[in-house]
């Protein structure tokens, strides 16, 4: 799995971890996962326009 290297070793896996990765594979954003929608979409949006 050429990912796992970017999970960190004392990270807790029973919870989700988002990684968001430019094109050149260079990480965005790395944190773990909110429950709330809105906010999580907020992320999202924050991080396309990095991208873009």
């Amino acid at each position: 799995m050429i990912f796992k290297k970017y999970i960190p070793k004392n990270y807790h896996m029973e919870n989700c971890l988002s990684v968001v990765f430019d094109k050149k594979l260079n990480i965005i954003r790395q944190e773990g996962v909110y429950a709330n929608g809105d906010e999580g979409l907020k992320r999202v949006r924050e991080d396309i326009k990095k991208i873009n």
